[in-house]
């Protein structure tokens, strides 16, 4: 099913490449590119996604743990749930026989050819296939995912061409009865002036996002902030947190634990 959505993955129209350019080399650009590898970034680019703190109104952080360069396992707080932690399991290129059958699990294989790097997922719920299908496809300058849920899909293409990341979303509903196609567009440009911003724009170049991108002594972070919510990534080049899953009973955190601390940035407030 998913050959059938080869013509998919076509180039962005050079008249939107045209007036997006920008000169100059963003470091800003370039992160939120890599960043859409999502939990395969470190397969792709080399890179760790290290933490997650995300506000809303509603605080949460994912702390992801990594073993033998491999993605092990991510742990999701929320200050809703007063602390007590979500965990996702992640296994590589294997089969169903290595599912605990508690929690989220997701099986990945390497589907990748000469040229471009291909992960494809399936995800469990207690042991059950989740009906959605993922699989992400990448090479340096370019990514696209594809999501099938039944006779749905859903294609994300990210595009990275001059300091320009070109996001096309394509949403085509075709569960029950519907014959449905949507797609829309967002520009994460550089800013001209500092080589650590960029900003997120729609297709009516209304300004969505602002990111900014921090280095730090492990790696760097993006710090994303929109008019209702904000987001920081931490990113690190090298992973040395060991895997939660060798010895993995009911998560017990000190106190001080269980109010997580982001690279020693953030604590959840009491």
């Amino acid at each position: 099913m998913i050959q059938s959505y080869k013509s998919m993955f076509l180039g962005i129209s050079v008249v939107i490449l045209t007036l997006c350019s920008i000169a100059s080399a963003n470091k800003c650009t370039e992160a939120v590119f890599k960043l859409n590898a999502n939990t395969y970034i470190n397969k792709i680019f080399n890179i760790q996604i290290d933490s997650i703190y995300i506000n809303t109104g509603i605080e949460k952080t994912l702390k992801f743990f990594y073993s033998n360069n491999q993605l092990d396992s991510i742990l999701q707080y929320s200050s809703t749930t007063g602390n007590k932690p979500q965990v996702q399991y992640f296994y590589s290129d294997t089969n169903e026989t290595v599912l605990r059958k508690q929690s989220y699990e997701t099986i990945s294989k390497n589907c990748s050819t000469q040229d471009t790097i291909c992960f494809h997922d399936s995800s469990y719920n207690n042991g059950i296939n989740g009906e959605i299908d993922h699989t992400i496809k990448a090479t340096d300058s370019y990514i696209a995912t594809i999501e099938i849920d039944g006779e749905s899909y859903f294609v994300h293409k990210y595009s990275f061409q001059q300091d320009t990341v070109i996001e096309t979303t394509t949403l085509n509903y075709r569960d029950y009865g519907k014959n449905d196609t949507k797609t829309e567009k967002k520009f994460y440009i550089a800013d001209k002036e500092d080589n650590f911003k960029c900003n997120q724009y729609d297709e009516k170049g209304g300004l969505k996002e602002n990111t900014l991108y921090v280095p730090t002594p492990q790696g760097y972070s993006l710090k994303v902030t929109t008019e209702d919510s904000f987001k920081e990534i931490f990113f690190i080049s090298n992973q040395n947190t060991t895997s939660i899953r060798k010895n993995f009973k009911p998560v017990k955190l000190t106190p001080k634990a269980s109010h997580f601390d982001l690279l020693g940035r953030y604590k959840f407030s009491k």
